[in-house]
């Protein structure tokens, strides 16, 4: 049904989309479902039963076989993954000041002065812890790194007044989301939104300004062939009924949900925000980190199952008789046994006898050498490595290996998590951007006014801690206290509330010091010392 509900979608969509798209959506959707079966290790192994016999590869209650494979895939996207982190998000005023660095003989900072953009930072750390967003952001990396595209949904919850973040995975073929770009491949012009939910189709498409809401349904037809009518089936899409969706829903003639600002009837825009991994100029998808490894597994799979056969067979070696009648049970220990008996019964004698006995003989099918199968793994893996540019296991120089060279060899995964750094931090600044304007539309208290928001990622290079802590000391007299607890809080997990906190203890600690020390000193305000005169001093001598 999935390719006819896509052609009904076309249709539906008109202008937006070409005369093929349906036809690219559906291959797109099946590489989708792909990657997730190499994901989880289900590769392409193209066995005969015979091969899966001799390899004792079983089959799952659902069909598929046991994984026999070497899951390199799974490596090559979680080695990104891993290391893909995001540690905050600042919210920036419009109005915000310009912060000055306090030293370390600055005084204590009044705490009746207010950081102008603190309500927004607020409001904007609140909506992450409200939304999960530790557990939201690790879908989201492994699905875009996995798939080459993952998004996140924003809606409004009227009860708790706040916004709602929700991963949606890409569309496999049968379910997921979609997004259709205009022309130049800039701006989202709708989201598809297709699922089942009790053996029923839905879709929903989001368009700037409304949301429509469609089944996929068989209804019967008549049609007429030949002078008689005969009922068919065809599959259509109908309108869903959305007035009890929510309070206050406001529905288009025709049906839709309005998607628009109450004060200004704007748009408010296509509440998804897509993120995309390598996605350049006009493509409409991204591109999967495991696209150049699934042929190169696919040769390790096979290379692998060919190893394991010629050990196999070199434990268990196949026997070749001649003459001989060897039991097919025949275990280390067992002896074979050649009698007379059934020869002289049979009349055989003399010369004919010794001819025979000598043409008895037992020889073992000699299996391949195993060295040239490591060899091709290891050329393989390698491959791997090099072609998705992930430093793998055995291949990082040893344990001798200095800092400095598995710094290089991991510059190539250090490129492209700094690429993904900014491509993925674009996307979930949007995703800020957009609760912002859909809770400044809908909230009872909207939120503060934003300029921008900027994402914060933690350090992706694998560093020496205890060095990197000497270097941060060495400088704190240059850079000053403020950004030395900020390098220091990289590797502590300090945001900059945190820093703030300490430095404002700091002080207070400081200025309480000063005070006790000023209590415990002496005084000697009313203390009297004689003086002696000169004038005795003299007299005294001279007696």
């Amino acid at each position: 049904m999935s390719r006819e509900v896509l052609d009904l979608l076309q249709a539906e969509l008109g202008d937006l989309v070409g005369d093929y798209w349906a036809e690219r959506t559906e291959q797109y959707g099946e590489r989708v479902a792909l990657y997730r079966d190499y994901m989880d290790g289900q590769h392409r192994a193209n066995m005969t039963n015979e091969m899966k016999k001799m390899l004792r590869i079983t089959s799952r209650a659902d069909g598929r076989d046991e994984g026999f494979n070497a899951n390199y895939c799974e490596l090559v996207v979680e080695s990104m993954t891993d290391r893909l982190k995001v540690t905050g998000v600042e919210a920036i005023a419009p109005d915000a000041q310009t912060e000055l660095v306090a030293g370390e003989d600055a005084e204590a900072p009044d705490s009746n002065q207010t950081d102008p953009g603190k309500p927004l930072q607020d409001w904007a750390d609140e909506r992450l812890d409200h939304n999960r967003f530790d557990a939201l952001q690790a879908d989201v990396h492994d699905a875009v790194i996995r798939d080459g595209d993952s998004f996140v949904m924003i809606s409004f919850n009227n009860e708790t007044q706040r916004s709602e973040w929700s991963y949606e995975p890409a569309y496999d073929g049968d379910y997921g989301m979609l997004v259709v770009y205009d022309r130049m491949g800039r701006k989202v012009e709708a989201a598809i939104k297709i699922w089942w939910e009790r053996g029923k189709q839905y879709i929903n498409i989001y368009y700037p300004d409304r949301v429509k809401k469609l089944e996929a349904v068989r209804r019967d037809i008549e049609e007429d062939t030949a002078g008689s009518f005969e009922p068919v089936q065809t599959l259509m899409l109908e309108p869903r009924d959305v007035s009890n969706t929510m309070v206050g829903v406001r529905v288009t003639e025709g049906g839709d949900l309005l998607w628009t600002d109450p004060s200004s009837s704007d748009g408010l825009g296509v509440p998804v925000v897509p993120f995309h991994n390598k996605r350049i100029g006009r493509a409409t998808h991204g591109k999967s980190e495991m696209e150049g490894a699934i042929s190169l597994n696919d040769a390790l799979n096979r290379n692998l199952a060919s190893m394991v056969m010629t050990a196999e067979l070199t434990a268990f070696s196949i026997l070749l008789e001649k003459g001989l009648e060897i039991p097919a049970g025949l275990t280390p220990g067992m002896t074979v046994g050649i009698t007379f008996q059934s020869l002289l019964e049979a009349g055989v004698a003399g010369e004919d006898l010794a001819g025979i006995l000598g043409a008895i003989d037992v020889k073992r099918i000699q299996p391949g050498d195993i060295v040239p199968f490591i060899d091709q793994a290891k050329y393989l893996i390698e491959q791997i490595g090099t072609v998705s540019r992930t430093p793998l296991p055995g291949f990082m120089g040893g344990d001798n290996a200095s800092g400095e060279s598995l710094k290089q060899r991991e510059a190539g995964l250090i490129g492209k998590i700094k690429k993904s750094h900014v491509r993925l931090g674009n996307s979930w600044e949007d995703v800020l951007t957009m609760a912002h304007k859909i809770e400044s539309a809908f909230a009872t208290q909207s939120p503060p006014d934003v300029l921008r928001f900027s994402c914060q990622w933690a350090d992706a290079e694998v560093r020496n801690d205890s060095q990197f802590i000497k270097d941060v000391k060495e400088v704190a007299d240059i850079v000053g206290q403020k950004e030395t607890l900020m390098q220091l809080g990289t590797v502590f997990g300090w945001d900059e509330a945190k820093v703030t906190q300490i430095m404002d203890e700091k002080a207070a600690e400081k200025a309480r010091v000063a005070g006790a020390v000023d209590r415990t000193v002496p005084d000697y305000s009313g203390l009297s010392i004689p003086v002696r005169q000169p004038d005795a001093l003299a007299i005294g001598a001279a007696v």
